[in-house]
């Protein structure tokens, strides 16, 4: 007779990616049912399972058929909440995302203090880079570099340019500065749970401001095709420290996730393009916004303004300091050389520049800061 306390380590061959704690397996040479309660991802897979009885309802996972049923033992739900830009393009977020790991996965359910809620009905996927990603180009594919990273429980494909148009092969990588989204055409199995990953698009949905530093190995890189749910969170609560609460099912208790809430998916994105020239007795400085909602739309001559209104914050700057600010309704300011001279000198050469959009909701959006060369 056997016990259903005895456990077992056990190695895991590299092709077998699709097992995940909570699977129910046979091993070779040991007789009975024994249920996986863990799985490390790192390098050459191991394995631990404990026994079962026979009349235990066998649990499956993934999209494997047969009955599921809520299991004896489940996880303390980890739960995350990422307050990224909004990669739908299309303007509905209304919240950050939320995602849960728990082993074996059970539904969960995820509470903001206002009451409002998201259900969970599938894991995220969070891995890891196993190598260097140096800064890289935007707007245009990355061609130069590659990363290895880890990303268990996906499989991943390399996918054709209309499906990375399309929103395909998205991660979020955590960098010094932010996060980055990026995406990936060519993804390229290597190891047990491992990719190789190449022919970026870098810095998308106006997350470009984080690219100036490489991001080292072990940084989290997070799979956002899988899991996230959007979760509506009143734009007062802007700037505080919000505790979400996790229910699974199989947990009396509950679990609390404490986040400080910026809504990023808000924020103005910088403009872009921006040029100085001479007008007369005159400064002038122009620029193109970017938008956050619908910005895919190739047929009208604009994008959609995404704000309630269009306004704008320039300063110009001296040594580093602010030493005027103006604010402007439109994509262009035009300023004095006379007054311009006051502040810089004579002749007027280079001025350094912040420009910024202003949301009525958010606040001050990203800035772009440059130093313009003014002409003769």
């Amino acid at each position: 007779m056997h016990s259903e306390n005895e456990t077992i380590e056990f190695s895991v061959s590299p092709f077998l990616l699709g097992l995940e704690t909570g699977d129910v397996i046979a091993l070779t040479g040991i007789g009975g049912d024994w249920q996986i309660t863990a799985l490390d991802g790192l390098g050459g897979r191991s394995g631990q399972a404990k026994r079962i009885s026979a009349s235990a309802v066998n649990l499956t996972s993934g999209n494997a058929p047969g009955v599921i049923s809520t299991p004896d033992w489940v996880s303390a739900p980890e739960g995350y909440a990422l307050d990224i830009a909004d990669f739908t393009g299309d303007g509905t977020r209304v919240g950050p995302l939320v995602g849960v790991v728990v082993n074996p996965f059970v539904d969960t359910v995820i509470t903001e203090p206002g009451g409002a809620e998201a259900a969970l009905t599938s894991p995220v996927r969070i891995g890891a880079l196993l190598s260097e990603l140096p800064a890289g180009p935007v707007g245009r594919f990355d061609l130069a570099n590659t990363a290895d990273i880890l990303m268990p429980g996906v499989s991943l494909a390399s996918v054709p340019d209309v499906d990375i148009l399309s929103g395909g092969n998205m991660f979020a990588v955590e960098t010094p500065l932010g996060w980055e989204i990026l995406q990936a055409a060519n993804a390229e199995l290597v190891g047990a749970d491992t990719y190789r990953i190449s022919r970026l698009l870098r810095g998308q949905y106006g997350t470009d401001h984080v690219l100036g530093l490489a991001v080292s190995s072990g940084a989290r890189v997070v799979y956002l095709g899988q899991g996230w749910q959007n979760l509506p969170v009143n734009a007062d609560f802007i700037g505080v420290d919000i505790d979400f609460t996790l229910s699974t099912i199989g947990r009396e208790d509950t679990e609390t996730l404490t986040q400080n809430y910026q809504a990023n998916h808000l924020r103005p994105l910088s403009p872009v393009h921006i040029k100085a020239s001479r007008v007369g007795s005159n400064i002038k400085i122009s620029w193109i916004r970017r938008t956050r909602v619908d910005g895919d739309d190739w047929v009208s001559l604009d994008v959609p303004l995404g704000e309630e209104s269009e306004r704008y914050v320039v300063e110009f700057l001296d040594g580093g300091v602010v030493v005027l600010v103006q604010e402007v309704q439109t994509s262009m300011l035009q300023m004095s050389i006379v007054d311009l001279e006051a502040l810089f000198g004579t002749p007027l050469g280079a001025i350094s520049i912040t420009i910024t959009q202003i949301s009525q909701v958010y606040g001050a959006g990203r800035e772009r800061a440059l130093t313009l060369e003014i002409l003769p």
